[in-house]
């Protein structure tokens, strides 16, 4: 089991007969403090909304969709409660950066682990990511790191 995300509900990566896959459990143990992991899980959503743009335009509407819609509310999060405050240039630079939204698709389209993250994302589908993004930034607080990749 590999860990990729540690928040309130902890992104973890299974394997099984089929191959890896991405599931969400529980951390009964404890709440993480307001803000935390909100950052690393706004690089992992910009860049895997990212991958979705330039090497899958079309391919699954809903999901990119509910991508972009985690981007924008995790945007809108941080504006609100980063401390100092983060101005929208900022917000911008730091997709830019993280997401790689100035990366040309040749680039960014070939095998490796942000298509792989796009791929697991693709499986547990937009339920989960808007579940797990409403968990992320149910309580306010300023945005930090936690424990990530």
């Amino acid at each position: 089991m590999k860990k990729l995300i540690g928040v309130g509900l902890t992104l973890v990566l299974l394997a099984s007969s089929s191959g890896p896959l991405i599931a969400i459990a529980q951390d009964g143990a404890r709440k993480p403090l307001p803000g935390q992991g909100v950052l690393c899980s706004w690089a992992i959503m910009a860049a895997v909304a990212e991958i979705g743009r330039k090497c899958h335009a079309g391919e699954n509407p809903e999901l990119q969709a509910e991508l972009d819609g985690a981007v924008a509310r995790i945007d809108a999060y941080v504006l609100a409660y980063s401390d100092p405050a983060m101005t929208p240039a900022a917000v911008e630079e730091f997709k830019r950066f993280q997401g790689h939204t100035d990366t040309p698709a040749a680039t960014m389209c070939v095998p490796g682990d942000r298509e792989t993250m796009y791929q697991r994302l693709a499986q547990v589908g937009p339920d989960v990511i808007r579940t797990t993004t409403d968990d992320i930034l149910e309580r306010p607080g300023n945005p930090t790191w936690g424990d990530c990749l």
